[in-house]
């Protein structure tokens, strides 16, 4: 999978039990016949993305990102090698979506960040 933002790109893998869901605009209500009637307004993509092993550069450009509320391209196929679907998103994590990784004893491993990315298509 892919993030991009202008010149900065990401390349990552989720961890087992990613999801992808539907968050669907609609409206119902009933009418004075008693008919009930709903209208879909649209349908936009949401992806959760627990993620492992990111670099300290990624780590960095996702926290801008995320910070900034910056729209980035997403690539949810890349590793499959198509670059054709891609969707327009925001980061929506409600706190800081990486946190450093714990490594044991290792102090001269270099420092990965963990978490979990909710990314929403605009």
């Amino acid at each position: 999978m892919r993030l991009k933002a202008g010149a900065t790109t990401v390349n990552f893998s989720p961890d087992h039990g990613w999801t992808n869901e539907q968050d669907r605009r609609r409206t119902s209500f009933v009418a004075q016949d008693g008919k009930e009637y709903t209208y879909e307004w649209g349908s936009k993509e949401r992806w959760t993305l627990p993620v492992s092993n990111i670099s300290a550069t990624d780590q960095s450009a996702i926290l801008g990102w995320f910070q900034n509320r910056t729209s980035v391209t997403f690539y949810p196929h890349y590793a499959t090698g198509s670059i054709t679907t891609n969707y327009a998103c925001r980061l929506m994590n409600t706190t800081n979506p990486l946190r450093v990784m714990k490594w044991g004893t290792l102090s001269t491993a270099p420092e990965k960040y963990q978490g979990e990315l909710i990314i929403k298509e605009e």
